[in-house]
């Protein structure tokens, strides 16, 4: 089953996160636009993409931005990943046989949803493509009424692709 595509409306979850605390995407969504980053410490390319996703966390989160990672392995090791690669955004646990992963039908890791206050999916992005991630900024910018943030440092070499 390919991953929820835009237009859609995301499914509801409720996830245990890493710092003890439990999240929905209906308490997110009250808020205002929400990002869903789903992933795997293992995964060579999401360990490349979650980081870009951290600093668009960064350059949004005061204008009212919310991202959720959904790790797909225990706490532990998901608490180890968000500290070797600086991701500061909570990171939710989906452990109850992947029930959150399949009704987003995840079977590629990192995929990543850009998701409305109203429950409709904006974006969806699978893998790590360079211009997606691009277009996340930009959308997500036009949403909240701010500039839109360059995601990408000047020099720095990202590839157009690496698939997940």
């Amino acid at each position: 089953m390919p991953a929820i595509v835009s237009g859609k409306k995301a499914p509801d979850f409720r996830l245990p996160g890493t710092d003890g605390k439990f999240y929905t995407l209906q308490e997110a969504l009250a808020k205002n636009i929400t990002l869903i980053a789903f992933y795997k410490d293992t995964c060579p390319t999401c360990q490349f993409a979650m980081p870009f996703v951290e600093r668009i966390y960064q350059a949004y989160k005061e204008k009212g931005l919310a991202v959720l990672g959904i790790e797909q392995d225990d706490k532990q090791r998901t608490i180890e990943f968000s500290r070797q690669y600086g991701l500061t955004f909570p990171a939710l646990l989906d452990m109850e046989n992947y029930k959150t992963s399949y009704a987003y039908g995840i079977d590629t890791v990192p995929t990543i949803f850009l998701v409305d206050k109203n429950g409709e999916i904006m974006l969806t992005s699978v893998g790590f493509v360079k211009d997606e991630i691009t277009e996340l900024s930009k959308k997500i910018a036009a949403k909240l009424g701010a500039p839109a943030f360059e995601v990408y440092k000047p020099g720095e070499y990202v590839p157009a692709l690496k698939a997940g």
